[in-house]
This record gives structure tokens, sequence and C-alpha cells, in this order.
């Protein structure tokens, strides 16, 4: 199945989506987990340079907002593919160890072939506060909790309300873990065996923090009007939803916490098309059409050079987009 042509350009806000293998619940919320998930973030974006504007975990998929920065248009695009690919790799590894933990051991990966749906969001005001109100909404819209910042999960609701725009973690170094371990294999004794591991562990586990980074157009907004603007945001968010939030029942808490609903496989999952792109007017989604076609024409046209064999359409492609590589290549060569 061919893969959607991404375009990633430098300075803008792009909603990252990305929903786990056969919508299973792989990110029940719980305390170690929510340390786990933020600790990865937090190494891959210092890693690799990219700003996160925002982030929630509900139990079977996730949502970023995310800005790119960089030299040029390749660079960010570069930066978020290798962003993407190490966070989801730390985190699917923390979430099967703890999935063994709780009795549900999954060998395969969480992601399975889902791809993340990357949308840009225009330069407007209005675009890209409606996506901030709308991650905010997450757990509320749905009748799962009385209010944004009461997600159990991984949600940056919090830190908006209250200006602080940081999300602390911990991440472990798993690399530097197992050459500890395998140093000690030797000396280890059957009599303090736990112990052993349990200081291993320890001395490998860091606490890190992920700081937020405000949208593009809040840039020059003081960190207090920012703030009035979240609580602004999360009261309008009760006021819609009040409906929702009477009927609740009690010990909904509780409920989205069981570790019994580890890999649970739900009945349906909710199907729709990608845009493109969120404008907040016409005018806007038409210049970025424009834009975008004339992209993809370039695109389309060194995509068939390579295929027949000219390696020199390899620096046809337009910048901030992923040029084929590896075994497409190799079937284009003479």
């Amino acid at each position: 199945m061919p893969r959607p042509i991404r375009w990633i350009r430098r300075d803008r806000l792009y909603l990252i989506t990305q929903r786990t293998f056969q919508a299973r619940y792989f990110f029940i919320p719980g305390k170690e987990l929510n340390a786990l998930v933020i600790g990865c973030l937090a190494y891959a974006a210092e890693r690799f340079g990219v700003r996160l504007c925002f982030t929630t975990f509900p139990s079977n998929h996730y949502h970023h907002l995310v800005r790119t920065e960089g030299e040029d248009d390749d660079e960010c695009a570069e930066r978020l593919r290798r962003f993407l690919q190490l966070a989801n790799s730390q985190i699917a590894k923390e979430v099967q160890k703890l999935c063994a933990r709780a009795g549900k051991p999954w060998t395969g990966g969480i992601f399975g072939n889902e791809r993340a749906a990357i949308t840009e969001v225009s330069d407007e005001f209005e675009a890209q506060v409606d996506k901030l109100r709308y991650l905010m909404s997450q757990g509320v819209k749905d009748g799962l909790c009385p209010e944004p910042c009461a997600w159990p999960g991984v949600e940056s609701a919090s830190p908006w309300c209250d200006g602080s725009m940081e999300l602390r973690g911990t991440w472990i170094d798993r690399s530097a873990l197992w050459d500890v371990r395998r140093g000690n294999e030797r000396r280890k004794l059957e009599v303090i065996r736990r112990w052993l591991r349990r200081k291993e562990l320890a001395s490998c586990r860091h606490e890190v923090t992920l700081k937020l980074a405000p949208l593009p157009c809040l840039d020059d907004w003081t960190k207090e009007r920012r703030r009035e603007l979240a609580q602004a945001l999360r009261e309008e968010i009760l006021e819609e939803n009040a409906d929702k939030i009477g009927r609740l029942a009690k010990g909904w808490r509780k409920r989205l916490m069981d570790t019994a609903m580890f890999t649970y496989q739900p009945d349906g999952a909710k199907q729709g098309v990608v845009p493109q792109v969120h404008c907040a007017t016409k005018d806007a989604w038409r210049r970025w059409i424009e834009e975008w076609e004339f992209f993809v024409n370039r695109y389309e046209r060194a995509s068939r050079r390579l295929r027949s064999g000219i390696r020199e359409a390899l620096d046809e492609f337009p910048s901030g987009c992923f040029v084929p590589s590896g075994i497409w290549l190799r079937r284009a060569g003479p």
C-alpha cells in the first residue's frame, strides 16, 4: 500500500495522531506508565530538537501538537521523522513490559502497521487555538472524565492551565542497564539477585522534564496571558459538555485505570478521512491547496523519473518531503 506524501515545512505547527494496533488499549492510565511515556517523549524531543506544544494519550491513541524548527524544510522533516521513530520505539518497549507485568503479555508492536497522521495547522490564530481546545477536550467530550485536567493519563491541560508548561517523567537508559546487568551476571548470587536488579535499575533511572512550547500564534503573549487563555478554553469545554459530565458515573477513575484492560480490543474504531490541513477560513485553505498542488506535481515528476532509472531525480524532489530510499532505489537502478 503506498504511503501518503509528507510535506513538512519550517516554522509550522503540526497535529500528529497515531492509533495503536487494532485500536487496542495499550495506554491504560497509571502513575508508572505516565512517567515513562513523558520520559520517552522528553528524551526524544531533546535529542532531535523538536518542540512539543501539547500532548495527550487516551487509551488507544495519542495526539501531539509539534512545532518544526531547523535551517530548512528538509532538516525539519528529518528531525520530525527521527523524533517519531525514537519516541514510538521507546514507548512501545516500556508498554510491553507493563503489559507483561499486568499478566497481558504482548510480543508484537503496539502500533503495528498504523501510520502517524501528520496534519499541518495554518498560521491563523483561530485555527491553532481551535486545535488546542480540541486536544484539551479529549476525555471530556467522550464522557470519560469530568474536566480536562482530571484525565488520569498523560495530558497537557494541567500545565497549560496552571502556567507551568512542564511535564515531569522518568526515562530509563535501557542500553546502560543492559551493560550493567551483563557485567554483574557472573557475580550475581541467588540470594541477592532481586536486590541487585533493583539497584541496577535505580542506577539507570533518570528524572526528566518535558518543557512545553507555546503555540506559534502565542509567542508574543506573556505567560500569564497564555494561562488565562487556557483557563477560558477549559471553561468553554465544561459548559459545552455539561450534560455528559452530569451523566458521569461514580468510579470513573478506577474504571479508566484498570490494568485488566491492557490489550483489550474494542468492537469498533473510529474511521474517517484525515485532512491535509486545518484552516479557519476558506481563503487560507485555498492558498494552502495551491501550494500543495505545486508541491505534489514536483514530487510526482521526480518520482516518475526515479522509477524510470534516472538517479539524478533524487535532487529534483521538493524540499520538506521524505525522499524514497532503500529498496526503491535498488529497483530503479539500471
